[in-house]
Order: structure tokens, then sequence, then C-alpha cells
């Protein structure tokens, strides 16, 4: 599986798109280089990653604290390089799976050792926005150098359609992750993923949604918070996207602070300092 740098795909789908706005083949459907790429983009050693994991808890036989085949056994038996097979091996002790001891070997932990879920009941929705807050802003300021023509034309795509159809979470969350895909970088994918997902199982940030007056226009202008995050994207800076993305989610603080009980125990407001 061949593997290509990022900037090398970002550039290459910009060149066919510029070639595609001057010639346009009639009756050709333009192909999007990152799109058919991109569900490639998951790493060999990824792939390879997954796999293993799948072998050995499918294996009845083996126990925790068994020692798992040599990085050579391994790169023999799978049919990749022995830097693939490293990669593989560090990524799943980092998943808690396998412990490595140097110049002892690899040795199977059991399924998943170590991890614990966290309960989504126990994150308040200020917590929640404050890592979204901290995280995304982060995200957006890598994804301004890395972002594809296509993910912005997606981008333009949604605003667009928020402003017919109402803006509602769905595309809400389309736009967010998008922007963190931009990056192209599957570890910052997943934890914008991550906390969209913990803030659907969070019943608390449905609740004081709930409670916000006059939601409509709040939202309108969550709208345009996001139309001048997309404007920072298409000029492709950095700092002014960073900037968006942290005003955005400083509007949805105040909007979260006026709809909130301070007398209520279960406030979780003091982590921010609300600014004046």
């Amino acid at each position: 599986m061949a593997l290509y740098p990022t900037r090398y795909l970002t550039k290459l789908n910009d060149l066919l798109d510029q070639f595609w706005r001057t010639s346009q083949p009639a009756g050709i459907f333009r192909p999007d280089i990152m799109l058919i790429l991109e569900t490639k983009t998951k790493r060999l050693y990824q792939e390879l990653a997954e796999q293993i994991e799948s072998d050995l808890q499918a294996d009845s036989s083996r126990r925790a604290g068994d020692k798992i085949p040599s990085e050579r056994e391994l790169s023999e038996r799978y049919s990749v390089s022995r830097t693939t097979v490293r990669e593989a091996l560090i990524m799943l002790e980092l998943t808690g799976l396998v412990e490595v001891k140097k110049g002892s070997g690899v040795f199977y932990l059991g399924p998943r050792a170590g991890h614990t879920s966290i309960d989504p009941s126990s994150i308040g929705p200020f917590e929640l926005l404050q890592a979204r807050q901290t995280l995304e802003s982060a995200i957006a300021e890598l994804a301004a150098s890395n972002i594809s023509t296509t993910q912005i034309r997606e981008l333009r795509e949604i605003t667009a359609q928020a402003e017919v159809d109402s803006f509602n979470e769905e595309l809400d969350k389309r736009f967010h992750v998008l922007i963190a895909e931009g990056t192209h970088n599957n570890m910052l994918i997943k934890a914008a993923n991550d906390l969209w997902d913990m803030r659907k199982a969070n019943t608390m940030w449905d609740k004081m949604h709930a409670r916000i007056s006059n939601l409509e226009a709040h939202r309108k202008a969550w709208q345009l918070d996001h139309l001048e995050i997309l404007h920072a994207l298409m000029r492709r800076s950095p700092q002014d996207t960073k900037q968006a993305v942290w005003k955005h989610l400083e509007n949805v603080k105040t909007a979260l602070f006026d709809a909130s009980d301070v007398e209520d125990p279960d406030f979780d407001g003091f982590v921010f300092a609300r600014s004046e």
C-alpha cells in the first residue's frame, strides 16, 4: 500500500480542480483525488495494529502475560516491513494491549488492558466546551495550512445549506469535524469526533440548550461565526482561523452562561473566567 504525504495529495487535488474548471469535460464526473485517496489515509501501521489486535483476541489459548511473536516473525507473517511492525506495536502499547520490554520481547496484556471509559454524565457542559475551545481552535489553526480545495468547497456547501434549512446540530457537527479532517491528521480527526460524541451523549448539554432563550437568534449568530471561520480558511490564515474558532465557542459559552443557574450545585461554569 503506497502512502503519499498529505501536501502532495492536496496539491494534486487543487491542480486537478483548476484543470476541471477550465476544461470542464462534458458529461464526465470530476474525480476527487482527496476523496479517493483519503479512503486510504489510514496508515499501514494502523491497519496492521488492528489486524494484530484482532488475531491476538481471536486466539482463545492466549493469556495475559504471554509473549507474542517477534518483530521479524510478524513482519514475515503479515508481509510488511519491520519498521511498520514496530510502529504498529507502539500503537498497541499506547492502547494498553501489549507491553514492549526491551531485550525481552513483546507481551500480551489482555483486551485493552488499562483502558477506562469516561462516563459522559461526569463531564459538565462548560468543561466540555472548554475542551472544545482549546482543542478545536488549535485543530483549525493547523487545518488552515493543510485543508484541500474540495474540503473548503464542502464547508461552503454546509454554510449555504444552513442558511436555507436552518442551522442544526448535524450541520454544526459536520462543519467542525470537516475542519478537523482538513488537518489530514487521523489523531486530530478522532479527537474532534470524540468531542462531538461526548456532547451527544451528555444529557446536561441538551438541558442547557433547552434553557437558552431566543435560541434561533443565537443560531443565526453562530452561523455568522461559521462564515467567519470559513473565510479565514479560504484565506489560509492559521492565526485568523484559530481566533475565529475561539471567538465562536466564546459566543456559545456566553449564551450558555446566560441560560445557567449559577446556584445549581452541578454548575461547572467556574472552569471559565467570565469575560466582561
